[in-house]
């Protein structure tokens, strides 16, 4: 469970990220180049970038309310139902090869950073 939870970290982290920059047009905004990185390693295209933003900033915003729920139980389940919402916009946003390398680069993420988290605190 907890590992989860620092997964959802990392994903709030990640996605505040990107939302700062749908905030911030500066291209030498932090979110701006990771938006940046995210778009190059995805090969997107012009029509593809906005509803990538979108559903990473849906994203950010729902993880964000997420941190205020205070039963477990309750966070694992709104984690899911977030989680798989916003792979189904990807998955209807991206290719099979894009959303591929998207949840591989996901879940590669909120293992790293959920791995790293827990061997700070412990």
């Amino acid at each position: 469970m907890k590992k989860m939870i620092l997964a959802l970290v990392a994903m709030l982290m990640m996605t505040t990220a990107v939302m700062a920059q749908s905030e911030n047009n500066n291209t030498a905004d932090d979110g701006a180049l990771k938006m940046e990185r995210i778009s190059s390693y995805l090969d997107l295209t012009s029509s593809q970038l906005e509803p990538v933003q979108s559903s990473l900033a849906q994203m950010g915003e729902s993880l964000k309310a997420l941190g205020q729920i205070q039963e477990q139980e309750k966070v694992q389940t709104a984690w899911v139902r977030i989680r798989d919402r916003h792979l189904k916009q990807m998955r209807n946003t991206l290719n099979d090869r894009q959303y591929d390398k998207y949840v591989e680069l996901f879940t590669t993420t909120t293992q790293n950073t959920a791995e790293r988290l827990l061997s700070q605190k412990g």
